[in-house]
């Protein structure tokens, strides 16, 4: 069991996803965020399923990667 905050498999996706996510899957990450440990683990694999459906873009990863690295170096 584990909180939001400590689950490594989608905490990254998860940020993704309740900034540039569509609608829906804002408000159901909403609720993941507010989730005390019972129900978070109950979301969980909803959330992983929600992942498949919903990836990250990873062209938006790699345009942060080179902003920031321009930003910091």
């Amino acid at each position: 069991m584990c909180s939001v905050y400590d689950d490594v498999e989608l905490l990254d996706w998860l940020r993704w996803a309740a900034g540039d996510g569509p609608s829906f899957l804002r408000t159901i990450l909403e609720a993941s965020f507010m989730a005390d440990l019972k129900n978070y683990n109950l979301l969980r694999p909803v959330l992983l399923e929600l992942k498949k459906e919903w990836p990250k873009p990873e062209r938006l990863y790699a345009r942060t990667l080179r902003l920031s690295r321009r930003l910091f170096f």
